[in-house]
């Protein structure tokens, strides 16, 4: 909680958008976003390098 505010959760927003009632907290352009940085890390850990996104092509690329 912030500043007193209260988020809904992702699975409360997401029945009521089936339902009609709501619009998606998160959008497919964050969620992308989101998974990208994540994959970031994880093979950035794995190979032991640093990795770096290329969002012009749209792929990994090493330092």
């Amino acid at each position: 909680m912030t500043d007193g505010l209260l988020r809904r959760d992702f699975e409360g927003n997401f029945i009521d958008v089936l339902r009609g009632k709501d619009t998606l907290a998160c959008n497919a352009d964050l969620g992308c976003a989101t998974m990208v940085a994540i994959k970031m890390a994880v093979e950035s850990f794995r190979q032991s390098k640093t990795l770096l996104w290329d969002a012009k092509e749209e792929k990994l690329r090493t330092a």
